[in-house]
């Protein structure tokens, strides 16, 4: 039981490293200044038009599905170092580690080498995974989205108040 806890957190995990690429390129395409790569290239041509998505949508999508499952691996792992019995702080520590380890090599380490390395074309398959799981998380994305529009106001321009000396929203 505890070897198929911490084998489905590190398939999980490579999971999050492709979801996190994924959304790097969302995150660069999304820039007035990218770092140009041959993956951002393949992205902007290729890859976003068969995701669907705008820019601002696909960095949402894709870092609610990476924050969902970067949670459950952790949650995995804490109950695969705890072996079945009560949480020990020994068990605790282990799984905190080994989850910021997974976290650091997922979600930063592999998206910039993948962004820096390769062209993303073997993205190409896995396609519909992504589109599934955008899916999953599009209720969450439209719930942010219609909160954002009704707290997030209007941007209203500055005018000067010569009384004050300053320019007042």
């Amino acid at each position: 039981m505890t070897f198929t806890l911490l084998l489905t957190a590190g398939l999980l995990t490579l999971v999050v490293s492709l979801i996190a690429f994924v959304q790097l390129l969302y995150v660069e395409s999304a820039r007035l200044r990218t770092r140009e790569s041959a993956a951002l290239d393949f992205f902007k041509q290729t890859l976003e038009e068969k995701l669907g998505m705008k820019s601002e949508t696909g960095v949402l999508t894709f870092s609610m599905i990476k924050y969902s499952f970067m949670l459950l691996i952790a949650i995995l792992m804490l109950d695969g170092f705890a072996e079945g019995r009560p949480i020990s702080w020994i068990a605790f520590i282990e799984a905190a580690v080994a989850g910021w380890l997974s976290m650091l090599v997922a979600t930063y380490l592999v998206p910039y080498v993948l962004y820096r390395r390769t062209s993303g074309e073997w993205l190409l398959p896995f396609v519909p995974l992504l589109l599934t799981l955008a899916l999953a998380v599009r209720p969450i994305v439209f719930g942010l989205d219609l909160l954002e529009s009704l707290v997030g106001g209007q941007d209203f321009p500055a005018q000067w108040d010569p009384k004050l000396g300053i320019h007042v929203t």
